[in-house]
This record gives structure tokens, sequence and C-alpha cells, in this order.
């Protein structure tokens, strides 16, 4: 079996939750043909904030999801894409429902942008998700690169492995153009694809380096951008500045050490490099609305 550590806010992260096949940290494919449900202990009733790009082709039956507020139902021969920081709540299914699921890290999904030169126009995912339909040929297709990838992850390590995994992800990132009948837009001339690709390495910044590093600063010196356009960027994408996103990615860090992991104030503030616990119960408070004791007490640690 695959085991992962917890990447922030990874939905897909649960130490219940085993895809069909992985890349750890890369890629992740889920399946339910001739299995149950690998994908059961996402379906809670909070809904789930999704860090990638997925891939959800519905091959019979179907599912009903509340997608950033929308309510959609997905049936067989219909394709659901999300973009990365989406809202997601599974809300009912069909027993007979068969699927493939494609789930895409940020930091492998901009390497293949730049490999294929190629992104969609930010009006094709307008709500951060798009649907369409599929025909039986196309569906196959997918089938069979969804089959191939599926054997790359699981073969040993080879020097060209990563290649043909590319490969196979540029072909279905290619070929998803059709879901809307939209054409792809240049990486090179479209604002909006370098303004994804910085979001997206931001992103996977702060999975590497929330627990250390708080200041926007940091972030935007590691990309080669200054601070002023990386909290330009996040807001563009996501409508909150880069700052909002370094303190919630530590308060996220801060709730797993108090609660998960059963760390005392003191022990967290240490942790995530602040100079005093004062300091950090005053953030936590600003940021959570409660101090890191009452939060201990709700949770009942």
């Amino acid at each position: 079996m695959f085991q992962y550590s917890n990447i922030l806010n990874d939905a897909f992260a649960g130490e219940r939750i085993t895809p069909s096949s992985a890349i750890p940290k890369q890629l992740l494919l889920f399946d339910n043909i001739g299995s149950q449900n690998p994908l059961l202990p996402l379906t809670n009733p909070e809904g789930s904030k999704l860090r990638h790009l997925t891939f959800f082709f519905m091959m019979q039956g179907d599912v009903q999801f509340r997608i950033n507020s929308k309510q959609i139902v997905v049936r067989g021969g219909n394709v659901l894409v999300t973009l990365p920081d989406t809202e997601v709540q599974f809300l009912s299914s069909s027993k007979d429902n068969k699927y493939l699921l494609f789930v895409i890290y940020p930091e492998l999904l901009s390497q293949i942008y730049k490999y294929i030169n190629q992104s969609y126009d930010k009006t094709s995912f307008d709500k951060g998700f798009l649907t369409g339909s599929c025909s039986e040929e196309e569906m196959s297709l997918y089938q069979i690169l969804y089959s191939e990838l599926k054997k790359e992850c699981l073969r040993e390590e080879y020097d060209y492995k990563m290649i043909a995994v590319k490969n196979y992800l540029s072909a279905l990132l290619i070929n998803s153009v059709t879901f809307n009948k939209k054409d792809p837009v240049s990486a090179d001339t479209n604002p909006y694809s370098r303004q994804q690709d910085v979001y997206q390495r931001f992103m996977d910044l702060l999975n590497k380096h929330a627990k250390e590093e708080r200041t926007v600063k940091f972030y935007a010196d590691q990309l080669g951008i200054s601070a002023k356009y990386l909290s330009y960027v996040a807001m563009q994408y996501s409508n909150r500045n880069a700052s909002q996103w370094i303190s919630e990615y530590v308060a996220y860090n801060a709730k797993t050490m108090l609660g998960a992991q059963h760390m005392s104030p003191a022990e967290t503030a240490k942790q995530l490099n602040f100079p005093t616990k004062n300091s950090f119960n005053r953030f936590f408070k600003r940021v959570t609305g409660i101090s890191p004791k009452d939060y201990i007490k709700e949770h009942n640690m």
C-alpha cells in the first residue's frame, strides 16, 4: 500500500484513502472498477478543499456534488474537471457508478503546462470547474491513458519513468480541450497561465515551508518575483492575498499540532518558529477567532 505524509489541506492524504496507483505527492489515480469505492472517506458532510487539478470521468451511473456552492450531477459519459483550490462536497451517488479519477499535484501540473506550452483561457473555468460530455471513442481514449499511467506508477523506478508519465498526462490535458470546445492558449502569450504557474508554485512552497516561514518576502524571493506581485497573483486567483494564505497555512499546521499531535501551545509555538508562546497565542486567536487553550477544550483534546 502507498503511504503519504500529510500535505497541508490535502484531502487525499488521509490514512484511510488508498489510491489505485500513485507517484506520491505528484499523481494519484483512483477507480472503483471491480473494487470498493476508494474515495468513500472523502464523502464527509463538510466537503473538502482540493489543492489539485482533478479529472473525474464517469463511465456509468451518476454522482451529485456541490462545487463552490453550485450543485451539479455528473452522469455516465460525462467528465468533471476542477481547478486547484476548489471546494468540493459529495452529496450522493447511484449504486452502479463507475469512475476514473486523475489527481495531479500543483508542482507536476506546472511542469506539464511548461512541457506542452499550453493552458486554458480563464473563462473556461469561471466557476473553478467545468463539465462536459465524451463520446464513446473519447472515453475509450481516457481509459487507455488511465490504464497506461496506472502501469507506469506501479513500475519500479527507471531513467525515463517521469518522461513517460508526463507524456501521458500531456495527452490528457491536450485532449481535454474538447470538453468545452475551447482551443488551448499559448502559455507564452496568456497572462493567466503565468499567474497560474506562480500561484501553483506558491502553494507548493507553502506546503514545504509554512511551518518555518511566515513572510511574503520569503516566498516571493523563492519565486523570483516581488512580494507585491505575489500578493496580486494570489488575489487574482483566489480572492486572498499571499499574507492571508500564509496565515491560513500556519493556522492549519497549528491546529494539527494542538489536535492530532497533542502538542501544548508552548510546544506548538516553538515548532512553528514563533518567538514566544504569547505571540503564537495572539496569532492563533486573530486567525481562528479562538485561543489555543479554548481550541483544545472545544475539541476534547
